[in-house]
């Protein structure tokens, strides 16, 4: 599905459970931004491009109330996370 908020847009696989409350997203977090240069769409499911640039105290998640958009996704199909090169932060010689 593709998730966009008025600061960004994201694609991820959708998962439909009744754990969740109607009209609710859950997004893990960790991801490193992938942005496609083509589409501006993170492909990673960095849930931080879809939260804006708000200042927020200390102690307060603002991505707590993201509002998004979730709509279908009719494009190239996602490459699924396992199947991406690892990336290496550090690396010794």
């Amino acid at each position: 599905v593709l998730i966009t908020s008025k600061w960004g847009k994201c694609l991820r696989p959708l998962q439909v459970t009744e754990m969740m409350t109607p009209g609710v997203l859950a997004m893990g977090q960790g991801a490193w931004v992938e942005i496609d240069e083509e589409t501006g769409i993170d492909k990673a499911g960095c849930m931080n491009v879809l939260c804006g640039p708000n200042v927020t105290t200390t102690g307060y998640q603002a991505w707590n109330t993201c509002i998004c958009n979730v709509e279908k996704w009719d494009g190239e199909p996602l490459v699924p996370d396992y199947l991406w090169d690892s990336r290496e932060v550090f690396k010794e010689d």
